[in-house]
């Protein structure tokens, strides 16, 4: 999601609100790519109110009422000049509205009113669940599937082992915090942690308790999607395993390095604010990201840095080792290919108006990843960084793509109540086209009466998970959904 408090500064003299009313039109321009914008000015009993519609997410942001002062035209969140005898207005793009670059663009007055693109559901077959697990409790962490088995945690603060061909629980194991975190296999035993500042290491096989350590000195508070003060933490950070050491991130910043065995601390690095990524290991370096906006490495023996990259945003989706560079995405807008060694930027690949809260999955030189308020899912070129196809997610795109060698599979996320019209689904793309082969919608949730005027997600926030020929899809309702690949 992104934030749209915007203060944008022009010049000129309108003589009233009124003089306003209509569509103004113009193009933001980054890196010689342009994207449409348009205010529309509406008169009301009240006056006369702006909204800003934004085609790159079929979005559009009521900006409050018009109030004229002097040269400026103040909304509740913007402030323009105006041109009158230019009928334009010129406007930096401010940091609410366009996190990490400052681009200047120009409004003209439209004749016609400005119509958002149709934007059709797909001309696939919708796909029936092979069968669905109820969990009782809101899943956001991502699945684990591992020799017949799905490993699933939710907010309840269990985790579940699943029949995956039946849809049946083997056995539950009480963490005593809600588990954001995906779990990770290690031989016969999972890693997995829990917001009250635990991890947990667990028998695959009966789900019984071989040791748990603490990790954190406070349990995770997450607020809702609603609160103002609200930053869209919807992840912990999975365990990653490597050389007989166990990397994990904790939401007060801590990276730390675990003994594998026994769970005793070998070091820790304290970043400047929470770590909801999963740690990646490659070549003698941890990579990570973090609410500070920051990408680091660090070594893998003994936790020093070795460098860190200032992403523009918070970085909340894991980073991608790949052929000497790493990809990761912001909240920035940017995608980016890093030099692993040096961590200097190689490419960038501008997301329009939309986080990149999806970790990228790079399969055969390409970089499929979700995104956010864009409700795409693109297939990207890892040398260049340009695109090979981009497609319709319907909705927040924020899990991992699952891909096999024909398919991408991707859950998304469906928003209620939001500026743009997102919806709840799980697609499957071909790979090669990015063309929809199948597709399943959830029901939103029935709005309570009165509807409290809140953001509520629905659907599918967290990544998928495929075996056995199904694809393995856990829903904010509280279900998994199994479906034939």
């Amino acid at each position: 999601m992104a934030s749209w408090i915007v203060s944008l500064a022009a010049s000129g003299q309108p003589e009233s609100a009124e003089s306003l009313v209509g569509t103004w039109t113009g193009q933001m321009e980054h890196d010689g790519e342009t994207s449409p914008l348009a205010l529309e000015f509406v008169k009301r009993e009240t006056g006369v109110h702006a909204v800003l519609v934004v085609p790159a997410f079929h979005g559009r942001s009521p900006l409050g009422p018009v109030k004229v002062n002097g040269n400026k035209v103040e909304l509740a969140m913007m402030t323009l000049d105006y041109d009158r005898a230019a009928a334009r207005l010129a406007v930096t793009l401010p940091k609410g509205l366009v996190p990490r670059y400052e681009p200047r663009m120009t409004f003209t007055r439209s004749a016609t009113p400005f119509v958002l693109p149709v934007r059709s559901d797909p001309g696939a077959p919708r796909r029936t669940p092979v069968w669905t697990a109820d969990l009782g409790s809101p899943i956001w962490a991502d699945a684990l599937y591992r020799d017949g088995r799905l490993f699933v945690g939710a907010d309840d603060g269990r985790l579940r082992a699943i029949d995956a061909r039946t849809g049946k629980v083997v056995w539950t194991f009480t963490a005593g915090g809600a588990i954001r975190a995906r779990a990770t296999i290690d031989g016969g035993n999972l890693l997995v942690q829990s917001d009250n500042g635990l991890l947990h290491r667990i028998d695959a096989r009966t789900g019984t308790l071989v040791w748990q350590v603490k990790i954190a000195d406070q349990p995770t508070t997450r607020l809702p999607l609603s609160d103002p003060k609200g930053r869209y933490e919807n992840r912990a950070s999975a365990a990653a395993l490597h050389g007989g050491r166990v990397f994990v991130g904790t939401h007060e910043g801590r990276l730390l390095s675990l003994n594998a065995a026994t769970g005793e601390r070998v070091w820790e690095f304290k970043a400047g604010d929470s770590i909801t990524t999963t740690p990646s290991v490659a070549d003698g370096k941890v990579y990570f990201g973090s609410f500070d906006r920051h990408v680091y490495a660090i070594a893998e023996r003994d936790g020093s840095l070795i460098w860190k990259y200032d992403a523009g945003e918070a970085v909340t989706s894991d980073v991608a080792p790949t052929s000497g560079r790493v990809i990761v995405g912001s909240r920035s807008y940017d995608l980016e290919s890093l030099d692993a060694g040096r961590g200097t930027s190689q490419w960038k690949k501008y997301f329009w108006f939309s986080w990149v809260e999806s970790s990228p999955t790079v399969f055969q030189n390409t970089i499929y990843v979700g995104s956010s308020d864009a409700a795409k899912v693109f297939a990207i070129d890892v040398a260049t960084g340009r695109s090979v196809w981009e497609a319709d997610a319907l909705g927040s795109a924020w899990g991992r793509p699952a891909v096999t060698e024909s398919t991408v599979f991707q859950g998304s996320a469906g928003v209620l109540r939001y500026s743009a019209p997102h919806r709840g689904v799980v697609l499957a793309f071909d790979r090669r086209t990015g063309r929809v082969g199948w597709w399943y919608e959830a029901a939103p949730p029935v709005p309570r009466d009165p509807v409290p005027p809140q953001t509520v997600a629905y659907g599918f926030a967290a990544s998928v998970a495929i075996g056995d020929g199904l694809v393995f899809a856990p829903a904010l309702d509280g279900r998994v959904y199994a479906f034939a690949q």
